[in-house]
Order: C-alpha cells, then structure tokens, then sequence
C-alpha cells in the first residue's frame, strides 16, 4: 500500500480486518470508514465498520453504517441485516441473517457478532416472534410492545390528536390517507434522499412519551420490521391500525388524497 497509491480498495478490507482482529478497534474504524469510501457497493466493510463502532461505544455511528449497509442491500433486492434466523418458511423476509464465517476465524467472527449487540438497527428483530401456521402464507407475527387497534379505537385515537404515520408507498398515499396523518414510507427506493421511516425522521413528529398509529393506506398489514424498529428506538406506545385509510373510509370517516 505504500508503494501503490492507488492500491484497489480491496486492501484497505484486508488491512482493517487485520487491524480489528487484533482489537485495535480505533485504528480499524479509520481504515474501514475510508473501505467504504473507496468501495461502497461491498457491505462487508460496512458490518465491520458497524461492529468497530459499537466496540468503541458510538453506538449512533454503527447504527447509520448497519443502515448504510441495508441500502446497499435494498439496491439488489436484499432484506435488512439480522443478527439471528427468524424464519417461518425460506421464502420469508427475515431470512437475512448475518454470515459470520465471511469474517474470518471463529474468535474474529466473536469480536465481530459482539460488536454488533447493542446496535438498533440490529435488535428490533428480538422483538419479533414467528407464529408458525401449517401451509405457506399462514404464519403471522408478533411484536412486543405493539398492540393492534381497531377503527373505533383509532377514531377515538384521531380525534385527541394522536400522532398517525402512514407507511404505505408514495401511490397509495396520494389515493387516499388519514386527515392529518405524517407520510413516511416504511420500504426502502433506490433513491437515498427520500424521506422514509427511520429513528430521526420519526423523531422530528413524536417524542419517545407519545402515542403513535402506525397504518398502510391500503389494506395490507403493517410490516413488523416497522413496529419492531418504532419500539426499539424507545417509543412505548406503539399502535398498528390494520385496515388504514380504506377502513377509515368504509367506515365513513373522510380522507384526503394527493401528497
């Protein structure tokens, strides 16, 4: 590396590798932020640079580089990074687990997994429980700290001014959503710069003491990974209304449309 200048990024995985394995755990964040600099479509650089980052207690940082990694995934049609298997059927979505063997020997791939631990964008899966049903398409989830509401419930929830989110795409919140409601969009586009559910966009329309109304403007369901993430970025009080926007509107109940 020093006699090439412009060695292939490959080198600086290799060096900050090295550099993490022997727990020097700074030297290897600095190494690592310039790897995903100089190769931003490789994860592996972004797992390690998360995990290093938890090892030196910036939990924030490694939280935005698990983040950073799960675009990247999303580009190729891949689901977010989890530290466990929460599978019901191979077709399921949480089949996203971490390989570890990619880091090299088993205490590296310790150091590694412990690094990860108290990264939020990692956690929100134990929050997660699989109910297995016989036949595909019949198993459904569970989240802690999640309770489902009803439309008279999410009526009575509306008219105190709780805070409603819509996380149903751009489409389906421009046919028809809740009255007052915050649109942030709960899947990942391939455009980086669009304002979608996440800790700090969230932040800025509830504090962690408030209610919210998580809801699609179709009938489809609220996606878990949504609840699970709400919940471990510290909010309490999570509600999912199934049915949304349309059920708001059998229901009689007037809904806006357009963004």
């Amino acid at each position: 590396m020093r006699l090439d200048p412009h060695h292939p990024p490959s080198y600086l995985i290799i060096l900050g590798a090295a550099q993490f394995g022997m727990e020097q755990f700074e030297e290897a964040a600095v190494t690592f932020e310039r790897a995903v600099k100089r190769n931003p479509d490789n994860e592996i650089p972004f797992i390690y640079l998360a995990s290093a980052y938890g090892h030196l207690g910036r939990i924030e940082d490694a939280d935005d580089a698990i983040e950073d990694a799960n675009d990247l995934r999303n580009l190729v049609g891949l689901g977010e990074l989890s530290l466990r298997e929460v599978r019901a059927y191979s077709t399921d979505p949480f089949d996203n687990e971490i390989d570890f063997a990619r880091f090299g020997s088993t205490p590296v791939q310790d150091f590694v997994r412990a690094g990860l631990n108290d990264i939020p964008a990692l956690k929100w899966q134990y929050l997660v429980t699989v109910h297995v049903v016989l036949g595909p398409g019949n198993s459904w989830f569970e989240v802690e700290v999640a309770t489902k509401i009803d439309i008279a419930t999410a009526k009575s929830f509306h008219d105190r001014g709780v805070v409603f989110i819509d996380v149903s795409g751009e489409s389906n919140w421009n046919a028809g959503h809740i009255p007052g409601a915050v649109h942030l969009p709960g899947e990942r586009t391939a455009d980086p710069n669009q304002v979608r559910f996440n800790k700090t966009t969230l932040g800025e329309v509830a504090q962690h003491n408030d209610e919210i109304v998580l809801y699609r403007s179709d009938w489809g369901i609220i996606s878990p990974f949504v609840m699970a993430k709400a919940v471990t970025w510290g909010y309490q009080k999570v509600y999912s209304f199934r049915g949304g926007a349309q059920a708001w509107k059998d229901a009689g109940y007037p809904i806006e449309s357009g963004q």
